[in-house]
């Protein structure tokens, strides 16, 4: 089953992308982290990410 990613950052703010790549591209992360992050998310099925003193919460949501 594939899945999307819904982020959510220090304001509160939650936001659903179609993939982790797409998540990282719109937040402007380093995309050179984000195939390691996936396998982590993957596993875990939430999990943060630190960039820049500012944290994003990602978990994995069905995909519409």
């Amino acid at each position: 089953m594939r899945h999307a990613v819904s982020v959510m950052n220090l304001d509160g703010v939650e936001r659903e992308y179609a993939s982790v790549r797409a998540a990282f591209e719109a937040l402007h992360l380093p995309l050179a982290k984000h195939v390691r992050f996936r396998l982590a998310l993957k596993d875990a099925g939430a999990l943060s990410f630190e960039h820049r003193n500012e944290v994003y919460a990602f978990r994995l949501v069905a995909r519409r």
